[in-house]
Protein backbone atom coordinates (compact mmCIF):
# COMPACT_ATOMS: atom_id res chain seq x y z
CA UNK A 1 0.00 0.00 0.00
CA UNK A 2 1.44 3.34 -1.20
CA UNK A 3 2.32 5.60 1.81
CA UNK A 4 -0.08 7.65 3.55
CA UNK A 5 -0.22 11.48 4.14
CA UNK A 6 -2.16 12.84 7.09
CA UNK A 7 -2.97 16.12 5.64
CA UNK A 8 -3.60 17.84 9.20
CA UNK A 9 -2.66 16.64 12.56
CA UNK A 10 -0.93 19.00 15.80
CA UNK A 11 1.47 17.10 17.11
CA UNK A 12 2.98 20.33 18.69
CA UNK A 13 0.09 20.40 21.01
CA UNK A 14 0.98 19.51 24.56
CA UNK A 15 -0.81 16.01 24.49
CA UNK A 16 2.32 14.97 22.69
CA UNK A 17 4.56 16.44 24.97
CA UNK A 18 5.43 13.12 26.44
CA UNK A 19 6.49 11.36 23.68
CA UNK A 20 6.05 13.22 20.53
CA UNK A 21 8.94 11.36 18.66
CA UNK A 22 7.64 7.87 19.73
CA UNK A 23 4.35 9.16 18.35
CA UNK A 24 6.46 10.01 14.91
CA UNK A 25 8.16 6.77 14.66
CA UNK A 26 5.39 4.46 15.55
CA UNK A 27 2.95 6.66 12.72
CA UNK A 28 6.20 5.84 10.42
CA UNK A 29 5.63 2.38 11.73
CA UNK A 30 2.34 2.64 10.24
CA UNK A 31 2.80 3.54 6.93
CA UNK A 32 2.10 7.12 7.34
CA UNK A 33 5.08 8.47 5.42
CA UNK A 34 4.00 12.37 5.98
CA UNK A 35 2.56 14.17 8.05
CA UNK A 36 1.37 18.07 7.65
CA UNK A 37 1.06 19.80 11.10
CA UNK A 38 -1.35 22.86 11.01
CA UNK A 39 -0.96 25.85 13.15
CA UNK A 40 -3.90 27.24 14.96
CA UNK A 41 -2.49 30.60 16.22
CA UNK A 42 0.61 32.27 16.12
CA UNK A 43 2.61 30.57 18.67
CA UNK A 44 2.13 27.08 17.11
CA UNK A 45 2.74 28.34 14.04
CA UNK A 46 5.99 28.31 15.05
CA UNK A 47 5.63 25.27 16.67
CA UNK A 48 4.60 23.45 14.20
CA UNK A 49 7.77 25.28 11.59
CA UNK A 50 9.89 24.08 14.09
CA UNK A 51 8.39 20.37 14.20
CA UNK A 52 8.50 20.39 10.02
CA UNK A 53 12.08 21.65 10.15
CA UNK A 54 13.51 19.20 13.12
CA UNK A 55 11.70 15.58 11.55
CA UNK A 56 11.88 14.40 8.03
CA UNK A 57 8.34 13.75 6.17
CA UNK A 58 6.97 16.75 8.58
CA UNK A 59 5.74 19.93 6.91
CA UNK A 60 3.94 22.97 8.29
CA UNK A 61 0.97 25.59 7.83
CA UNK A 62 0.79 28.76 9.50
CA UNK A 63 -2.24 30.46 10.00
CA UNK A 64 -5.11 31.32 12.37
CA UNK A 65 -8.22 28.97 14.04
CA UNK A 66 -11.77 30.99 13.88
CA UNK A 67 -11.38 30.26 17.67
CA UNK A 68 -8.87 32.91 18.15
CA UNK A 69 -10.02 35.44 15.17
CA UNK A 70 -11.06 37.53 17.65
CA UNK A 71 -7.60 37.78 19.04
CA UNK A 72 -5.87 38.45 15.82
CA UNK A 73 -3.50 41.34 15.82
CA UNK A 74 -1.99 43.94 13.24
CA UNK A 75 1.17 41.82 12.74
CA UNK A 76 -0.62 39.18 12.39
CA UNK A 77 -0.20 38.54 8.47
CA UNK A 78 3.30 40.23 8.00
CA UNK A 79 4.26 36.89 10.73
CA UNK A 80 2.65 34.29 8.63
CA UNK A 81 4.48 35.64 5.43
CA UNK A 82 7.73 35.85 6.74
CA UNK A 83 7.67 32.06 8.33
CA UNK A 84 6.47 31.22 4.68
CA UNK A 85 9.41 33.44 3.35
CA UNK A 86 12.21 31.81 5.58
CA UNK A 87 10.67 28.27 5.59
CA UNK A 88 10.43 25.82 2.35
CA UNK A 89 8.28 23.52 4.37
CA UNK A 90 5.82 25.55 5.19
CA UNK A 91 3.30 24.19 2.60
CA UNK A 92 -0.38 25.80 3.16
CA UNK A 93 -1.90 28.56 4.73
CA UNK A 94 -4.37 27.58 7.40
CA UNK A 95 -6.11 26.80 9.67
CA UNK A 96 -8.65 29.37 8.63
CA UNK A 97 -12.15 29.58 7.91
CA UNK A 98 -15.79 30.23 9.78
CA UNK A 99 -17.15 28.48 12.73
CA UNK A 100 -20.46 29.56 13.58
CA UNK A 101 -21.23 26.41 16.21
CA UNK A 102 -18.47 26.53 18.73
CA UNK A 103 -16.18 29.95 18.21
CA UNK A 104 -17.04 32.42 20.15
CA UNK A 105 -15.19 35.03 17.89
CA UNK A 106 -17.95 37.43 16.39
CA UNK A 107 -18.51 36.55 12.61
CA UNK A 108 -17.24 39.78 11.37
CA UNK A 109 -13.85 39.03 12.78
CA UNK A 110 -13.39 35.52 11.68
CA UNK A 111 -14.68 36.63 7.87
CA UNK A 112 -11.87 39.42 8.11
CA UNK A 113 -9.12 36.89 9.05
CA UNK A 114 -10.32 33.88 6.90
CA UNK A 115 -10.29 36.76 3.58
CA UNK A 116 -6.87 38.19 4.61
CA UNK A 117 -5.57 34.55 5.33
CA UNK A 118 -7.22 33.55 1.69
CA UNK A 119 -5.44 36.63 -0.05
CA UNK A 120 -2.25 35.34 1.80
CA UNK A 121 -2.57 32.17 0.77
CA UNK A 122 -3.55 33.62 -3.17
CA UNK A 123 -0.42 36.03 -2.92
CA UNK A 124 2.32 33.18 -1.37
CA UNK A 125 0.86 30.64 -3.89
CA UNK A 126 0.43 28.38 -1.26
CA UNK A 127 -3.07 26.40 -0.69
CA UNK A 128 -5.89 27.25 1.74
CA UNK A 129 -6.78 24.80 4.80
CA UNK A 130 -10.00 25.75 5.51
CA UNK A 131 -11.87 24.90 8.99
CA UNK A 132 -16.26 25.15 8.13
CA UNK A 133 -18.35 24.50 10.71
CA UNK A 134 -22.48 25.35 11.06
CA UNK A 135 -21.21 27.91 8.19
CA UNK A 136 -21.13 26.38 4.69
CA UNK A 137 -22.75 29.13 2.95
CA UNK A 138 -20.51 31.63 4.20
CA UNK A 139 -17.52 29.92 3.77
CA UNK A 140 -17.70 29.31 0.10
CA UNK A 141 -18.87 32.68 -0.87
CA UNK A 142 -15.38 33.64 1.05
CA UNK A 143 -13.29 31.50 -1.06
CA UNK A 144 -15.48 31.47 -4.51
CA UNK A 145 -14.02 35.85 -3.56
CA UNK A 146 -10.98 34.66 -2.92
CA UNK A 147 -10.78 32.86 -6.31
CA UNK A 148 -11.76 35.14 -8.33
CA UNK A 149 -8.70 37.57 -7.09
CA UNK A 150 -6.56 34.74 -7.38
CA UNK A 151 -8.03 32.01 -9.77
CA UNK A 152 -4.91 29.42 -8.96
CA UNK A 153 -6.30 29.49 -5.28
CA UNK A 154 -6.47 26.25 -3.83
CA UNK A 155 -8.28 25.18 -0.73
CA UNK A 156 -9.68 22.01 1.17
CA UNK A 157 -12.61 21.83 3.27
CA UNK A 158 -10.67 20.02 6.26
CA UNK A 159 -12.54 16.84 8.32
CA UNK A 160 -15.44 17.96 5.85
CA UNK A 161 -18.92 17.34 8.01
CA UNK A 162 -21.24 18.45 5.37
CA UNK A 163 -23.63 16.54 3.46
CA UNK A 164 -23.77 15.30 -0.48
CA UNK A 165 -25.48 19.30 -1.45
CA UNK A 166 -22.93 20.81 0.14
CA UNK A 167 -19.99 18.50 -1.39
CA UNK A 168 -21.38 19.17 -5.04
CA UNK A 169 -21.06 23.11 -4.51
CA UNK A 170 -17.19 22.47 -3.03
CA UNK A 171 -16.74 20.17 -6.26
CA UNK A 172 -18.23 22.82 -8.82
CA UNK A 173 -15.59 25.23 -7.50
CA UNK A 174 -12.32 22.70 -7.97
CA UNK A 175 -11.75 22.39 -4.13
CA UNK A 176 -11.19 19.48 -2.25
CA UNK A 177 -12.60 17.55 1.04
CA UNK A 178 -10.45 15.59 3.39
CA UNK A 179 -12.44 13.01 5.70
CA UNK A 180 -10.98 12.37 9.68
CA UNK A 181 -11.94 9.44 11.83
CA UNK A 182 -15.60 11.00 12.03
CA UNK A 183 -16.09 9.10 8.70
CA UNK A 184 -15.50 5.52 10.99
CA UNK A 185 -18.43 6.89 13.64
CA UNK A 186 -21.63 4.58 13.21
CA UNK A 187 -23.75 7.28 13.87
CA UNK A 188 -22.13 9.65 11.31
CA UNK A 189 -24.35 8.79 8.35
CA UNK A 190 -24.32 12.47 6.42
CA UNK A 191 -20.44 12.50 6.45
CA UNK A 192 -20.19 8.76 5.35
CA UNK A 193 -22.91 9.89 2.35
CA UNK A 194 -20.76 12.67 1.02
CA UNK A 195 -17.28 10.39 1.20
CA UNK A 196 -19.34 7.52 -0.76
CA UNK A 197 -20.56 10.48 -3.42
CA UNK A 198 -16.99 12.46 -3.33
CA UNK A 199 -14.70 11.68 -6.40
CA UNK A 200 -11.37 9.63 -5.34
CA UNK A 201 -9.47 12.16 -7.09
CA UNK A 202 -10.80 15.34 -4.71
CA UNK A 203 -10.43 13.40 -1.49
CA UNK A 204 -7.21 13.67 1.18
CA UNK A 205 -7.35 11.90 4.65
CA UNK A 206 -6.36 13.12 7.64
CA UNK A 207 -6.24 12.44 11.56
CA UNK A 208 -6.86 16.18 13.29
CA UNK A 209 -4.78 14.54 15.69
CA UNK A 210 -4.72 14.32 18.86
CA UNK A 211 -8.98 14.96 18.36
CA UNK A 212 -11.68 12.52 16.46
CA UNK A 213 -9.51 9.44 17.15
CA UNK A 214 -11.71 7.06 14.59
CA UNK A 215 -14.13 4.32 16.09
CA UNK A 216 -11.88 0.96 16.71
CA UNK A 217 -9.82 3.47 19.28
CA UNK A 218 -12.88 6.02 20.44
CA UNK A 219 -11.82 7.70 23.61
CA UNK A 220 -8.05 7.64 22.81
CA UNK A 221 -5.51 9.96 21.91
CA UNK A 222 -5.92 10.38 18.15
CA UNK A 223 -2.39 9.75 16.24
CA UNK A 224 -0.88 9.62 12.60
CA UNK A 225 -0.89 5.71 13.21
CA UNK A 226 -4.54 5.76 13.60
CA UNK A 227 -5.10 6.87 9.66
CA UNK A 228 -5.21 3.61 8.24
CA UNK A 229 -8.68 3.41 10.15
CA UNK A 230 -9.58 6.60 7.67
CA UNK A 231 -8.46 4.34 4.93
CA UNK A 232 -10.21 1.22 5.43
CA UNK A 233 -13.46 2.97 6.24
CA UNK A 234 -13.57 4.75 3.02
CA UNK A 235 -12.56 2.10 1.07
CA UNK A 236 -15.39 0.07 2.30
CA UNK A 237 -17.81 3.01 1.75
CA UNK A 238 -16.41 3.27 -1.98
CA UNK A 239 -16.13 -0.61 -2.46
CA UNK A 240 -12.43 -0.12 -3.60
CA UNK A 241 -9.45 -1.52 -2.11
CA UNK A 242 -7.79 0.07 0.55
CA UNK A 243 -4.68 0.06 -1.95
CA UNK A 244 -6.76 2.08 -4.33
CA UNK A 245 -8.03 4.67 -1.83
CA UNK A 246 -4.64 5.35 -0.45
CA UNK A 247 -2.83 5.40 -3.56
CA UNK A 248 -5.14 8.15 -4.87
CA UNK A 249 -5.17 9.81 -1.84
CA UNK A 250 -1.62 10.35 -1.15
CA UNK A 251 -1.29 11.12 -5.15
CA UNK A 252 -3.56 14.55 -4.03
CA UNK A 253 -2.23 14.79 -1.24
CA UNK A 254 1.29 15.55 -3.29
CA UNK A 255 -0.25 17.78 -5.81
CA UNK A 256 -2.35 19.94 -3.33
CA UNK A 257 0.85 20.83 -1.14
CA UNK A 258 3.14 20.81 -3.92
CA UNK A 259 5.26 17.90 -2.17
CA UNK A 260 8.49 16.66 -3.74
CA UNK A 261 8.86 12.11 -3.66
Amino acid sequence: MSPLIDTHCHLFLDAFDDDRDAVFENARRSGVGVMVNVGIDEKTNVQAVALAERLPGTYATVGLHPHSAGDARDGLWEACERLIDAHPKVVAVGEVGLDYFKSTAPHPAQANVFRRMADLAGRKKRPLVVHSREAFDDTLQILKEAKARHPALKAVFHCFSYGPDELKKVMAEGFFVSFTGIVTFPNARTVQESAKAAPLDRVMIETDAPYLAPQPVRGKRNEPAFLTHVVQTLADLKGLAPEAVAEATTRNARQFFGLSG
